[in-house]
């Protein structure tokens, strides 16, 4: 999902916002630091940003989220990603 800054904070310089969701039924302790995952959250970024005319990005946070699979028994980690989008410069 891409959040455009109002028109006052994008004369400001601020940056559109890019939240995408990667899971996962193996927990990663720093998910930010593996190469695949981190490499997953970004590709899914850029092809929510790149076409709004945000082709660059600047990783924000990553939050992680626990639940239960449909089995009940199984516990699924979601991963919440938020990157910055920058036009090109």
């Amino acid at each position: 999902m891409i959040s455009k800054p109002t028109a006052a904070a994008a004369s400001k310089g601020a940056p559109a916002e890019v939240t995408v969701l990667t899971t996962s039924t193996l927990r990663e302790q720093k998910p930010e630091h593996d190469e695949v995952t981190f490499e997953k959250a970004a590709h899914l970024a850029l092809t929510e940003a790149a076409p709004e005319g945000y082709p660059l990005l600047a990783f924000k946070s990553v939050t992680e989220f626990i639940t239960h699979e449909d089995d009940g028994r199984t516990l699924e980690y979601r991963y919440v990603w938020l990157f910055d989008a920058h036009p090109e410069t």
